[in-house]
């Protein structure tokens, strides 16, 4: 419900397909310390554009791989695209590529934290447990 247009976030321009997020969290952080009564007063255009900023990337990133690699079709998954704005904006390229578009009902638009959860709770059942002093990697 807010002004999407109300600020202004820097898009960060990562080469090829890949984008990162780093700059614009960056942005809202410098923004709403320098700012804070920001949070208060303009919460709904505040939160309006930062979704905006997020979206405009996605979809740059989305058309980009559309030119390139000339789909039959695309999709949008995961828990990104239970976002209403993200899946009307994703609608919107579709139609302006011409390139049919699959969503997801939004009962299946889930993010990773109920498979974490799960792979949690099937662990803990089995009684495999690590020490406390373990570490983590990611790959």
């Amino acid at each position: 419900s807010g002004n999407k247009n109300q600020f202004t976030f820097p898009k960060t321009l990562v080469p090829d397909f890949d984008f990162s997020f780093s700059g614009i969290k960056t942005a809202l952080l410098y923004l709403t310390q320098r700012q804070p009564e920001i949070i208060v007063n303009n919460r709904e255009d505040l939160c309006a554009s930062y979704l905006e900023a997020i979206c405009d990337m996605l979809i740059d990133k989305f058309e980009k791989a559309i030119k390139h690699y000339k789909p039959k079709t695309i999709g949008l998954a995961g828990g990104v695209s239970a976002n209403a704005r993200l899946r009307m904006r994703t609608s919107e390229l579709a139609v302006k590529s011409k390139t049919p578009l699959q969503l997801l009902p939004m009962t299946l638009c889930t993010d990773n934290a109920a498979m974490i959860a799960q792979a949690a709770y099937f662990k803990y059942i089995s009684g495999r447990f690590d020490a406390l002093d373990s570490t983590s990697s990611a790959r």
